[in-house]
């Protein structure tokens, strides 16, 4: 029983702090866009002040995931997420980029916090295999978001939707309540197997390449289907499609690695990423758009779950999450800004929609060149 609790309130967690804090930026921007009529550059701006924020967090939270009061710190950050939300109702782009950036600190503390007490508390009862349920949280924010957004688009205005978002999270964010404390268990003298530093260090770079790559699709997937298509309901439409794939697919990835292997798994759903992210700018066709949306959502929580746990395999005793998470962070602060001024400069996504897909395919070079150096061959 204490298990289930666990695993609702850490996805009713992830609902809030990566959905709708973070992710249902995606299907809100082309009407941002629409509204207010800025830059696909100060799109990408906006994007990346919100990674910049991630980032600064996930270090912060290296500090605070030693503190005794890790499950009130966590529960602020749910309920300052909220507050932080509403607050994009104002428009000011100044006001917009510094919530943006404060939202992303917050939702980077609240998520670490929240993976130690589940990790923590799913331990104790031998149920560590089933963490990955927890991400079905951020599937149903990212389809919920997507699919209401541009109905209620037709009554409101995008300013208004940010309300919304912060009133369906109110009662996942009274759910997180039921989660137990949980300590962080410190392993220092824990023998590492398969420790060797030129090998964590290329897996360093490959997920610094995959947060560069993937996060072009994550910001910008809307705003390209909606120029190629012209419809408003089908940009909102790809992110259920992909949170729907998230929820079915996330799940499995692990089932996959430990039957096959960690690495090899994860250079197979680097390629099906690849191929998926080029779907949407290669054809303007709305089943292709469809098709690339849920292999976007059906790999790419695969690929953060099945990165770390390489990490950890490589090098159980080091401190791998933390320094992957960052170089993820990296990547993802880069990649939309770049990205924008690219869309600008050139007229249209498919240069930068094309080089993340290229960045993607590189990272699972990287991966390969992982498994030789260390000598892992699954």
């Amino acid at each position: 029983m204490n298990s289930l609790k666990t695993l609702f309130s850490g996805g009713a967690a992830l609902f809030i702090l990566m959905g709708s804090a973070r992710f249902a930026f995606t299907p809100h921007l082309p009407l941002m866009q629409k509204d207010f009529m800025f830059s696909d550059t100060f799109s990408g701006f906006l994007a990346s002040s919100n990674y910049l924020g991630y980032l600064i967090g996930s270090v912060a939270s290296l500090k605070i995931s030693g503190s005794k009061n890790i499950r009130g710190i966590f529960l602020l950050s749910i309920w300052t997420s909220l507050l932080l939300i509403c607050g994009m109702y104002f428009n000011n782009p100044f006001l917009w980029v510094t919530l943006r950036f404060f939202s992303g600190f917050t939702s980077a503390i609240g998520f670490v916090l929240c993976l130690i007490m589940v990790l923590n508390n799913l331990a104790k009862t031998s149920a560590s295999h089933y963490s990955g349920t927890i991400y079905i949280g951020l599937g149903l924010s990212m389809s919920v978001s997507g699919f209401a957004l541009p109905l209620l688009y037709r009554y409101f205005n995008s300013s208004d939707l940010w309300i919304y978002i912060a009133g369906i999270s109110v009662i996942p964010a009274m759910l997180t309540h039921m989660i137990p404390a949980a300590e962080l268990h410190r392993h220092e003298h824990e023998k590492a197997p398969y420790h060797c530093k030129k090998g964590i260090n290329l897996l360093y770079f490959s997920y610094f390449l995959e947060g560069l790559g993937y996060i072009v699709t994550g910001t910008f997937i809307s705003v390209i289907v909606l120029r190629n298509t012209g419809s408003v309901f089908l940009s909102g439409n790809v992110w259920v499609i992909a949170g729907l794939a998230a929820m079915a697919a996330t799940p499995l990835w692990p089932l996959v690695a430990k039957k096959f292997g960690t690495g090899k798994t994860l250079i197979f759903i680097y390629i099906i990423q690849a191929v998926s992210i080029s779907m949407p700018v290669l054809s303007g066709n709305a089943t292709v758009s469809i098709a690339g949306a849920a292999g976007y959502g059906g790999t790419f929580l695969g690929i953060v779950i099945l990165t770390l746990m390489f990490g950890r395999e490589i090098d159980p005793a080091g401190r791998t999450t933390a320094f992957l998470t960052t170089f993820f962070s990296l990547g993802q602060i880069i990649g939309p800004v770049t990205a924008g001024y690219l869309s600008d400069l050139s007229g249209s996504f498919q240069v930068p929609v094309i080089s993340a897909s290229v960045i993607v395919l590189t990272s699972a070079v990287f991966v390969f060149m992982t498994m030789r150096s260390v000598n892992i061959n699954r």
